[in-house]
């Protein structure tokens, strides 16, 4: 859904509410900035507590306020200003669903079925994927804005329920008596000077900024320039989500056939990175575009969910036990802080050089920082073979 809502929300800016396209970056970024401040205070917090009334409680607050979204745009009052305030308040409790799940797989699930569970739940993450910028964009299509968000709202109150019927047995570590702040450092330490997750965190954090600028120029890139309507827009990023099942269900398998994660992590990291430097030269919205476009978010989707796969259950294994929640907080800080960086890079890109540039830029740095840190990338992660 999380996804989704990163694609389908600007599109509504772009499709009706006539949004500058150098402020679709800016409201990219806001859905990602919270992690910055709240993913470092939570991670802290949240490895002596139960996470499941944590991440309800975040599905059930994300749900109130597409709901609010939905009556907005129902009654003809949305603007671009009212969105973003919307998308901001959305993205306090993304960054603190996502601090809670990701402790609470590693401590449900013995360490040596990390891998296992990873790629199923990012293959359900991905099967939501294929979903969601479908129906969202499909619903965009159909000249009126407030379905996206209901669909939204009604998928998160859903996801809530799903939770609130889960069985599954946490094992919640006891609470810790060192003080806050040295617990709010803790995590950042442990990130930095494991060698492994040190690796990991570089590498994540430019990526993502760099994924994230491109992504956000991409979709007005293609809606004003290339001149594609949300239905092929719809179809391409749904390439991308199918590309995502089929890495989701690949990097299990392959895991089992290996025993060497780190060429398998430099192949799937550079498919997402390179793929997406032809994009950049789509000219017009015909068959052929359409086509090319397809591809490039299939190869970039398999990539970048079979890399997610193998480089969580990397950093999962790598974490001490009792320091999931703040290691892995202080890790999403930089690599997600990134994300908002990307949208502000977006903003500053298209508004300085225009779309076609700023898309070949994006996507050139994306792949330049895959080729200089491959030397990094394998020092740094033999460690972990």
């Amino acid at each position: 859904m999380t996804q989704a809502i990163v694609v389908t929300v600007p599109l509504l800016a772009i499709t009706y509410l006539g949004t500058p396209s150098d402020q679709i970056g800016l409201l990219s970024a806001l859905q990602y900035a919270p992690v910055l401040i709240i993913t470092p205070l939570l991670g802290a917090y949240v490895d002596g507590v139960r996470r499941r009334p944590l991440m309800v409680g975040a599905h059930l607050a994300r749900g109130l306020i597409f709901f609010a979204a939905t009556v907005i745009f129902a009654i003809g009052a949305m603007s671009t200003h009212v969105l973003m305030l919307l998308v901001l308040l959305a993205g306090i409790f993304t960054a603190a669903f996502d601090v809670a799940i990701q402790t609470f797989v590693p401590n449900t699930v013995p360490r040596d079925g990390l891998i296992w569970a990873n790629s199923r739940i990012q293959g359900s993450l991905s099967f939501a994927q294929v979903l969601g910028p479908l129906l969202g964009a499909g619903l965009i299509a159909i000249g009126t804005p407030w379905p996206a968000t209901a669909l939204f709202a009604v998928g998160f109150f859903f996801a809530a329920a799903l939770l609130l019927r889960s069985r599954a047995i946490e094992i919640i570590q006891p609470r810790q008596t060192q003080p806050f702040f040295s617990r709010l450092t803790e995590g950042l330490r442990i990130a930095l000077l494991s060698r492994v997750l040190r690796t990991l965190l570089i590498s994540s954090t430019w990526f993502n900024m760099f994924e994230q600028a491109f992504m956000a120029t991409f979709l007005v890139f293609a809606v004003r320039s290339v001149g594609l309507d949300s239905a092929a827009v719809a179809l391409i990023l749904g390439a991308g989500a199918v590309g995502a099942v089929v890495g989701a269900a690949v990097s299990g398998w392959a895991s089992k056939v290996s025993l060497r994660p780190v060429p398998r992590l430099l192949a799937y990291s550079g498919a997402s990175a390179v793929a997406p430097i032809a994009l950049g030269g789509l000219q017009s919205s015909g068959f052929a575009t359409i086509a090319i476009a397809v591809g490039v978010f299939f190869v970039y989707g398999f990539g970048l969910t079979a890399y997610n796969v193998e480089a969580i259950s990397m950093r999962q294994r790598n974490m001490p036990e009792g320091a999931q929640g703040k290691t892995g907080a202080a890790y999403r800080m930089f690599a997600y802080g990134a994300l908002a960086l990307g949208g502000l890079l977006s903003a500053a890109l298209v508004g300085s050089f225009g779309l076609q540039v700023s898309m070949y830029a994006a996507t050139g740095l994306l792949a330049a920082g895959w080729l200089a840190l491959l030397p990094v990338y394998i020092r740094g992660l033999r460690a972990a073979l």
